[in-house]
This record gives structure tokens, sequence and C-alpha cells, in this order.
């Protein structure tokens, strides 16, 4: 049997050039039990990866002198540090940027601000991955000394290992490939790999899968289900690599094949919590929300602070209300699921919700928060309907107007209009597109702009979480709409929202 490697065995290098980065990720990845080393800079980098070959790095990108790239170049230029598997840690989301780091080598990448159980089991299955792939390599080199220390070896494992020849047939297969398909050795080694797996899955992605082992030797991780003996579809991970074995010259390719049956059904636990919770805390606060408005009803002997706080009460259960209501209209929208229930909303009435909801924000950078309609200030008995979903709206418009808020100078006027077009904009046509202005003078920075509405997009802002302008767009979208920009120094920066008159 092999060794069985602790965390602790593991070595990982951190490298980023802000100390604060390396604390965090230094503290989370030994509280996992991983041993740490760090380094500031690329060159560094480079000195700490030759001297002491790390099990894995984690890269920061963008770095001063010699960025991320650069570095992963260097690294895997060197017969020493070449197999040391490489993580990304990056704010570029743009496939081109993404494309770059996987031409120079890197194994995967996790963007900024990053989940910390996605990182931890990211760092956890290319250690893995990569462990088996060394496994491998050293089997087969040692083929020819010891046939029955490789077949002890290969069949040791709990993943299905399968060696394939380019048109997909099983060539080889260790004890798990039975044991996991439910198939015995012969009859694997009559069915082509491709009839493991639904819908054809392998031929849709075989010239990405191919270009993938050509160029990095390996293929990424692919989420699919495998079809067993008895017709079940089990949930797996799968990756491909090149079969480098020098002992013959033919064209073969390897692939591992991981139960993940248990990490799914944890994750459905964890959605039928998550339900259970909000189910149960919506019961909660419906029950402060009723009780507020009974006290307020039936006891007539209550002074103005009373009154006054038992409104507070109840204004605040019915936001935490919308909170639970909006975080689960959300997650329906980014999964595809959410059915858009269209209601006549006054779009006014939210305004004057989101100025009070930021009136601290507003005084502290001495701001003036300016609401226009037909050319003229808004009126707070004035009126203006779109149809939609109020929470949602209400969503859009407060993160909108609040990222104006902190993007706009100090002293400085932030303005939300609704544009009654005399002409047809070059986007939608006026008649069937309400379309909503925000103007502020500060300017979008040159970093984001291309992925502007993309998630975890954000610069400069040490609490932000770059989701405001993607889930502004998601519900411009549900809506029919959409949100452009226009940003410069002279001019500032104008977010147009357009709304879909007939949903």
């Amino acid at each position: 049997m092999p060794e069985k490697l602790s965390q602790k065995n593991f070595l990982i290098l951190v490298v980023d050039d802000s100390q604060k980065n390396i604390q965090l990720l230094g503290t989370l990845l030994e509280n996992h039990k991983y041993s740490i080393t760090a380094a500031l800079n690329g060159y560094h980098a480079i000195e700490q990866a030759n001297k002491l070959i790390p099990d894995l790095i984690l890269l920061d990108v963008m770095m001063p002198g010699i960025d991320g790239f650069a570095v992963c170049n260097k690294l895997k230029e060197s017969p020493s540090t070449s197999e040391i598997p490489i993580i990304f840690i990056t704010a570029k989301t743009d496939s081109e940027d993404i494309v770059k780091g996987f031409n120079c080598g890197c194994a995967d990448y996790v963007t900024k601000p990053f989940k910390q159980d996605e990182l931890i089991s990211r760092v956890g299955t290319h250690l893995k991955l990569n462990k088996q792939k060394q496994m491998l390599i050293k089997l087969n080199s040692d083929l020819k000394k010891s046939e029955e220390k490789y077949k002890g070896l290969f069949n040791s494992g709990k993943d299905a290992i399968l060696l394939l020849d380019m048109d997909y047939n099983i060539k080889d297969l260790n004890y798990a490939s039975c044991k996991m398909t439910g198939y015995d050795a012969f009859e694997l080694k009559h069915i082509n790999c491709k009839k493991l797996f639904p819908e054809s899955w392998i031929d849709s992605i075989n010239n990405e899968l191919i270009n993938e082992i050509t160029q990095k030797e390996y293929s990424k991780e692919y989420e699919k289900f495998i079809i067993t003996k008895d017709e079940k579809l089990l949930p797996v991970e799968v990756i491909f690599w090149k079969n480098k074995s020098k002992l013959n010259d033919k064209k073969e390719i390897w692939v591992l094949i991981r139960d993940i049956s248990e990490k799914k059904e944890y994750e459905r636990m964890k959605n039928d919590v998550e339900q259970i919770i909000r189910h149960d805390m919506r019961s909660a606060i419906h029950a402060i929300i009723n009780c507020s408005s009974l006290i307020e009803k039936e006891f007539f002997n209550l002074n103005t602070a009373q009154i006054n706080c038992t409104k507070i009460i109840n204004e605040r259960g019915h936001y935490l209300n919308n909170l639970i209501n909006q975080s689960r209209k959300l997650l329906q929208i980014e999964q595809g699921k959410y059915k858009l229930k269209p209601e006549i909303n006054d779009i006014i009435h939210i305004f004057e919700k989101i100025k009070n909801q930021f009136k601290s924000n507003i005084s502290d950078k001495n701001l003036k928060l300016c609401f226009i309609n037909k050319k003229r200030s808004i009126s707070w008995n004035d009126n203006y309907t779109v149809l939609g979903d109020s929470i949602l709206l209400e969503n859009m418009f407060s993160n909108l107007i609040k990222n104006a808020i902190e993007a706009s100078p100090n002293n400085q006027t932030v303005t939300i209009e609704i544009i009654e077009n005399e002409k047809e904009s070059e986007i939608f046509s006026e008649d069937d597109y309400h379309e909503i202005t925000i103007h502020n003078f500060g300017v979008i920075p040159v970093e984001v702009r291309k992925h502007f509405f993309k998630k975890y997009s954000t610069f400069g802002k040490y609490h932000g979480t770059g989701l405001g302008t993607y889930i502004s767009n998601m519900i411009a979208k549900i809506h029919g709409g959409n949100i452009k920009f226009q940003t410069s120094e002279e001019h500032g920066t104008t977010l147009q929202v357009f709304l879909s008159k007939f949903i």
C-alpha cells in the first residue's frame, strides 16, 4: 500500500505582494493543517520554489517587478520546479487572461475575493491529483523492474483509473474502476469509455480535451455523471492526462474518475438546511412584525418615543423579511429558476426609501442627491410606475445608487433621472423601455471596465464584494432590460438602466 500522507506533509508556497493577504491565506491553510512558506515578490518566489520545492504554489498575478505570469513561466522552464502545480489567485477574470494563465502552465485559478471553502477544496484537489500524477509517472518508469509492484499500487487507490487509446477504448484499468462502475474487468475492456458518460459528453469536448492534453499534458477537472452497470447515475470528477510512458510509442491517455456522491449529498443537505433556516427566520420575523403592529393598534396610552420605537421595530422586521426573500430570489435567478411575476411599482417611492437609507453616507461626504423627472426635481408626491418585482427593483437601484455615492468625490452631486426620451435611444426604443440614469463625478477604474458587470468585480474598495453591479445587471435582465455605462475623467460616470415596459 502507498504511504498515506497527512495534510501536514504538504508544503504550500504563498506568493503575494500584500502582507495582509499572505497572513490571511497562511492562517486559512494552517487551520487546515498545511505547512506554509511565503514570498512577497516574484524573484523571492522563484528562489524559494527552487530551494524548498513546495508541493503547491498559490500565486498572485498582479505584482510589481515581475508579475505572476512571468513567475509561472520561469518555474515551468526549470526541471526542478516544472511539475509543481500553480494556482493563480487573481482579480482578472477575462477569458484572455485565463487562457494566458493556462498557457503559462498554471493548474487552476481562483478569483478575488475568494471563497474559503472553494480555495481549500481546490488546493486539496490539486495536491491529490499531483500526487496521483507523480505516482503514475513513477509506476510507468519502474514497470520493467517491478510489474507486480506497479499493479499493487495501481489497484490500491479508491479512484477509478483507466488507460485509453485515442478512440477512448479501454486498454487497462484498476480494481476501483470495476467497483465504481459495477462491470468486471473483462466487460470494461470491451466497453468504449464514451459509453460510461451520458449524452455523448466526451464527443462534445473532444477537441478541447485533445488541445489540453497536447499543451499541458493533462486536462482540467470535469464534473459529470457516469452510468453504472445497473443504470444508476453516479456524480464524479474526471481528469485526463497524457500517458508519458516510453515503453511503447502508442498514443494513449489516462483518465481518473473520482466518486463525489458524498460531496453532492453534503451540498444537497446544506441547501435543505439553508431553506429550513430561511423558513424559521421568516416565521420569527413575522412574529416581530405582527406583535409590533398589534402593540401600535391596541395600546392607546403609548407616548411618542414608544410609538416611534414600535414603528422602527416594524420597519426593521419588514426589512429583514425582504432581505430573506431577496436572497432566495437572487439564488433562483443565478440558477435560472426564477419566474418573474410582475406587479406595478412606483419607483419614486423606491427612490424615497433609498434616499433615507443612505442619509449618513450622503452626509459623511457632503453630497447632494438629486432626483429628476421631466427636467425638474422630483416631488415625493409624484409617481412613475414600472412593471416588475418590487424587492428586486429596490435592490437594484439601492446597489447602483450606493455605488454612485461611494464613487463620487466629496462635495459633489449624484443625479438620478427618469429620462423622458425625445428621440429613440441608441440601444432601446423609447416606446418599449423605461430609462433611468445615475450620474456621479467619479470614474470607473480602467482595471474593471471590461468586467464591470461580472461577479466579484471590484477595485480599490477594501470592504467591496464585487457583487453589486453583477446582481443589478441580473435583475435588469430579468426585467427584460439591461444596464450600460459611460465613464471619463471629463464627464464622470453615467449608468443607463433600461427596463421593459411590456414584461
